[in-house]
């Protein structure tokens, strides 16, 4: 007997346990009722169990998809009959919510639960705005539009009231929506030997999902952090507010110009931000931008900001430290006239929302077949808007 029929057949002996207690006649005895009990938790566990065991054999066909493709080919072997039921099963039940993860749609399989982890593990490294840690990412079944609400409400205070005195108006700021649609992005095609991706040694599917996830990030950052939100989603540097402009750290070594960054200009943008945005706020900036900042000194040779060389997560003033090769970074040359430039910001980057609709894969087996290749396209749909645009401060440098 397999695991899921043996799943199965514990399921059907719990349910015949459960009626008989169910059924009885006259109240239940204190052994009776605790014996409900323990085969009501029995079920729970159980449960959870046929799910993983379901979910298991949902990434196993998907395996198996892309390895040997649909249905048999010259090229390809195919999938089995049970594999293919799996598939068209779960067509309609999408990725999101944690459900089933295989589905079908324009020639390709969305992917299951398992894959889309894989490569948010490599996206999340490409960008910090696909970082569900770091922004709040909400999955959804399809793309259809979806309306969030947005408001400005930190000026406003609660008031002490005597007995029988009528409180004062106090109106939501700001309040709107923001809708947010599902542009459609694709990994551009990866083409891979026969003999690779047919070596069952080798966890292509893995594989796959690293490369579809750098690939991602890569072509979706720059749109969630300068996007126009025409077209294409809305970056956080089209809402957050300004935070100052820099005065530079010729302050802290006397000799740096306003392309710098320095202790003072970090003070003037943390104090920016409402303070009750700032238990969960960090600071964001190119790889380029922190690598200036490393390097930068007092008057008397010191490093200025020494926290940022130690070892474990990046730390400065308190705060992490996100690097997000999207934004601008630090001018090297005086510009003619000036130029400015937005380096660096601080904030809640959970307040700014990525809605991301099912991810899917298609394998190409005909058109690189006469190279002795299979192609293989990851299609990903995702929108972005900052819901608070007081959750970040941003700081301009003029050059």
């Amino acid at each position: 007997m397999n695991v899921s029929n043996a799943l199965s057949e514990r399921r059907s002996q719990i349910v015949r346990q459960t009626l008989a207690l169910v059924n009885h006649v006259g109240p239940l005895s204190s052994e009776q009722r605790k014996r409900l009990l323990g085969l009501r938790n029995d079920m729970d566990r159980l449960e959870e169990s046929i799910a993983q065991d379901s979910q298991e054999k949902r990434e196993l066909a998907f395996g198996s998809f892309l390895r040997h493709g649909l249905s048999p080919t010259t090229h390809q072997n195919g999938i089995t009959s049970e594999e293919r039921s799996l598939i068209r099963e779960t067509r309609d039940l999408g990725t999101a919510g944690g459900g089933a993860g295989l589905s079908t749609s324009g020639g390709g399989v969305f992917a299951p639960i398992g894959f889309v982890s894989l490569v948010d593990a490599n996206l999340k490294y490409s960008t910090p705005m696909m970082d569900s840690s770091i922004v709040n990412l909400v999955e959804t079944e399809t793309g259809a539009i979806l309306p969030f609400p947005t408001d400005d409400d930190t000026s406003v205070n609660a008031e002490l009231l005597a007995e029988s005195i009528q409180g004062d108006l106090g109106d939501i700021g700001a309040i709107s929506q923001a809708k947010l649609g599902a542009y459609k992005f694709n990994s551009k095609i990866i083409r891979a030997s026969f003999e690779l991706v047919q070596d069952e040694s080798v966890d292509f599917p893995a594989y796959l999902a690293a490369r579809f996830g750098a690939r991602f990030g890569r072509g979706i950052g720059p749109y969630l952090t300068t996007g126009t939100g025409s077209g294409q989603p809305t970056g956080f540097l089209q809402t957050a507010q300004s935070g100052g402009t820099a005065v530079g750290a010729g302050t802290n070594d006397g000799t740096s110009g306003a392309n710098t960054i320095g202790s003072d200009d970090l003070a003037t943008l943390e104090s920016s931000l409402d303070y009750g945005w700032r238990p969960k706020a960090r600071w964001m900036m190119h790889a380029n931008t922190l690598k200036t900042l490393r390097a930068q000194k007092d008057k008397q040779g010191r490093r200025l900001f020494g926290e940022l060389n130690r070892p474990g997560p990046l730390m400065l003033a308190g705060y992490p430290v996100s690097i997000n090769n999207s934004m601008d970074q630090l001018q090297t040359q005086v510009g003619s006239p000036p130029v400015t430039k937005t380096p660096i910001c601080f904030g809640d980057f959970s307040q700014y929302t990525v809605r991301r609709a099912a991810v899917w894969v298609q394998r190409l087996q005909h058109r690189f077949a006469d190279y002795g290749q299979f192609g293989f396209l990851s299609f990903m749909r995702v929108d972005g808007a900052l819901m608070q645009a007081s959750a970040i401060k941003t700081m301009q440098t003029t050059y």
